[in-house]
């Protein structure tokens, strides 16, 4: 028997409000979920984490909460072995980040592929393409062989989409500097002020595109830190605070 690392706090690379990629500490609980690897990955035992944070109140400033994926030996394991971007814009993706903010990753459970069913990737590609009067049809050609797609799986609650938004005037001219936003769906998305003075997102109906919602993702993450996505589209709530988790676990309760 041994003490593992899980829930112990790390010094990760997160990015700021404006996209730019910073260095601090990250709090890796509460642990939503569990499950043990093979000899492919670094680590016996993975957890997903996603902690919502704290909001602002008597003059307090809020504290962001992030989620990932951390191994039994401490270390975050999406993007462990990728370069990360300086700054979200432009070649930047939040799926290279070991951590994240909850806005833009929700992840719910864990669970692991042992046998491999779900572990294969193939590449499609576009072959041709004609119109008919029932609509457009694609053709896709498979490139064998399969490629090793990884077999350690998440759900994600949240949609992995963002966009970088522009503040505008009346608001002063030292707060138009660009910010990350995450969107659950299509939608206006605006902006305001918060207590502090920092520009930051407008939540109308629980998401910043007025609760519309394209629904959560499964991704899946190689032994280098890859992730992918193997499916999305779920029916998951667009809630990007912590009632997204109590919402869609009564979705699924029901649907069982």
């Amino acid at each position: 028997m041994s003490q593992t690392n899980l829930g112990f706090p790390v010094v990760a690379q997160v990015p700021n409000r404006f996209g730019t990629i910073t260095t601090t500490g990250v709090a890796t609980g509460p642990i939503v979920g569990l499950t043990a690897s093979n000899s492919d990955y670094a680590n016996q035992i993975f957890s997903a984490f996603t902690d919502f944070g704290t909001p602002a109140a008597g003059g307090i400033p809020a504290r962001p909460g992030y989620s990932g994926v951390q191994g039994s030996t401490g270390e975050l394991l999406i993007g462990n072995q990728v370069v990360t971007p300086a700054n979200l814009t432009g070649n930047g993706n939040t799926d290279l980040l070991g951590a994240i903010t909850t806005p833009f990753r929700r992840f719910e459970s864990i669970a692991f592929d042992q046998f491999g069913y779900f572990s294969q990737s193939v590449t499609l590609t576009s072959a041709s393409a004609s119109s008919t009067t029932g609509g457009t049809s694609t053709t896709f050609t498979v490139t064998d062989p399969p490629d090793y797609g990884g077999s350690l799986f998440v759900s994600d609650l949240a949609s992995g989409l963002y966009v970088t938004v522009t503040p505008l005037a009346p608001l002063p001219s030292n707060l138009l500097t660009p910010i990350q936003v995450p969107v659950q769906g299509s939608g206006i998305i605006g902006v305001t002020t918060d207590a502090a003075g920092n520009v930051i997102p407008i939540i109308t109906n629980g998401n910043t595109t007025s609760g519309t919602n394209v629904g959560g993702r499964i991704i899946r993450i190689l032994p280098d830190g890859t992730l992918n996505t193997f499916a999305y589209g779920f029916n998951t709530n667009g809630a990007q605070d912590s009632t997204s988790f109590i919402n869609s676990m009564r979705t699924r309760s029901r649907a069982s």
